[in-house]
């Protein structure tokens, strides 16, 4: 009876402890509802009916609570919004739950790509544009005394144009050094380029006399081709016309002369001058470097017929415009000086590609027999060496390649 009776106790004060329930019925009416449902019942032994004794307390508690659930939950439903209140807070226990889940979630996002954002950053390599860089020269002019220019020709990697080199070589006064290891110098398929044609060949060079003894060796071949035959002659002259050579004399393991094939057997041949090219960039492509090649005119142009010339690229040569197309200049002609004055509506860039642009006008300049050009109206004060406020002298020659002894 002891725990039967605290049993009551605990459900009595649970219900107490629910919101006050107003209720049409009194407590005797509620009593006799309960009474007449469990009149009739009777135990037929003594320890069934103590077993049933807490059974009907609680029936009678949940009668209780079905009893009075309707008014409580009209109360509520007045006061908060009945089961509404009970889903409310199921609902807001699971946002909590969802909304620090989606927190957490959110946060392990972001400090993911946060990571990722600094790993980008640490292995992303800086852009850098022609304007970072300090612009490239294509030409030489005045050469440091520590250096001898060595001058080398070789074809483009079609075989379709001459590409003059100017190994820029510490200084010597015997030449033949650099001449007969010029392969060690060359990285042909690196910047896209034919092969050196004279890689076996013996160089004699006798400039007291004005000329250079070739010595080739038995079974040497020009190559297949038409163009080889121009190629050969216009790479020997460009080679050895900066010191003033005239001629060039072969041998074949010591006998004269030697067969070119296509030219036949030659014994010597002299350097002829050039005139009236035009320069172009050459470029194989994206991964090689660039070069200024001289191009030689079936049909004379004028000085401004050449200048326009040089605006269009010949991309199945990979050889590429050396002025840009709104580029846009005259040209007046005072004796050994070329003035060029840019229109009022062309804007100078300084870059890369002006660089090139002078540098290939200074030397098609330099072909059509001008010793300096002037240029007007520019929007640039300078660009790589040049003041472009005073005359400038052409260069020397063109492409250099620097090399140090240990090559």
């Amino acid at each position: 009876m002891k725990s039967r009776n605290k049993t009551d106790q605990q459900i009595i004060k649970s219900l107490n402890e629910l919101p006050e329930v107003k209720d049409s019925q009194t407590k005797e009416e509620l009593y006799q509802r309960i009474s007449s449902k469990t009149k009739g019942e009777t135990a037929s032994k003594k320890s069934k009916r103590n077993a049933l004794i807490p059974v009907a307390s609680t029936v009678f508690a949940i009668m209780l609570v079905v009893v009075m659930l309707p008014s409580l939950l009209n109360n509520n439903m007045n006061d908060t919004g009945g089961e509404e209140s009970t889903d409310r807070a199921f609902d807001t226990s699971s946002s909590d739950e969802s909304m620090e889940n989606n927190e957490n979630s959110t946060m392990e996002s972001y400090e993911g790509e946060e990571e990722g954002s600094s790993a980008d950053l640490d292995q992303a390599e800086p852009e850098i544009s022609l304007l970072d860089k300090q612009p490239e020269h294509y030409v030489v002019h005045e050469p440091n005394e520590a250096y001898t220019i060595i001058h080398v020709a070789v074809a483009d990697n079609q075989a379709q144009y001459v590409i003059p080199l100017s190994i820029m070589a510490p200084k010597t006064d015997d030449l033949e050094v650099y001449y007969n290891e010029l392969d060690n110098y060359l990285n042909e398929h690196e910047w896209g380029i034919s092969e050196y044609k004279f890689d076996n060949v013996t160089f004699e060079i006798e400039q007291s006399n004005d000329q250079v003894v070739m010595d080739f060796p038995a079974g040497f071949s020009i190559g297949e081709g038409s163009a080889n035959p121009n190629l050969f002659e216009d790479s020997l002259s460009r080679m050895f016309r900066p010191y003033q050579i005239d001629k060039i004399l072969f041998t074949t393991e010591e006998s004269p002369g030697v067969d070119l094939g296509p030219i036949g057997n030659l014994e010597e041949m002299p350097i002829e001058s050039s005139e009236n090219e035009i320069y172009k960039v050459y470029n194989a492509s994206a991964e090689k470097r660039d070069f200024l090649i001289p191009i030689i005119q079936q049909d004379p142009l004028t000085l401004e017929e050449a200048f326009q010339e040089m605006k269009n690229d010949e991309e199945e040569f990979s050889v590429y415009k050396s002025i840009p197309e709104d580029i846009n200049f005259s040209t007046q002609m005072n004796e050994s000086q070329l003035v060029i004055r840019f229109t009022d509506e062309t804007e100078l860039i300084n870059d890369q590609v002006t660089l090139n642009m002078v540098d290939a006008v200074l030397m098609t300049a330099k072909s059509y027999g001008y010793d300096t050009v002037v240029f007007e109206n520019t929007t640039l004060d300078s660009i790589g060496v040049y003041e472009l406020s005073k005359p400038i002298d052409v260069p020397l020659s063109v492409n250099p390649i620097y090399i140090t002894p240990s090559q």
